[in-house]
């Protein structure tokens, strides 16, 4: 995948749906989840912390996470109140293992809006 501004993963396909651009459906190496975390800033959200642990927020490491770092954030699904944790990849390291540990691909679609 290549660094966009917005390079992010989500656990549900309907959250992605709501916004333009390619829709991609990812299968990764077991473990992948866990190596971005490692490498994890939050929001600041107890659910992130809650389901990934303890992590530093962007504001601890000096805001500037794209580049070295993944930042997991709590989102909420359009039409309903479910909150869901998606994670952007960044321009960088957390981008780079992602795309190292892809196992295959597909294009699910193109969504403009």
């Amino acid at each position: 995948m290549r660094a966009t501004g917005e390079a992010t993963t989500s656990p549900n396909m309907a959250f992605s749906e709501g916004y333009e651009g390619i829709l991609v459906q990812f299968k990764v190496k077991r473990g992948t989840i866990d190596e971005l975390r490692e490498i994890g800033v939050t929001d600041g959200n107890p659910l992130v912390e809650r389901k990934f642990e303890k992590m530093p927020t962007a504001k601890d490491i000096g805001g500037n996470w794209n580049q070295t770092r993944t930042r997991f954030k709590v989102e909420t699904l359009r039409n309903s109140n479910t909150k869901q944790i998606n994670i952007a990849l960044g321009q960088g390291k957390g981008l780079n293992q992602f795309n190292n540990n892809i196992i295959e691909f597909q294009l699910i679609k193109i969504i403009k809006k």
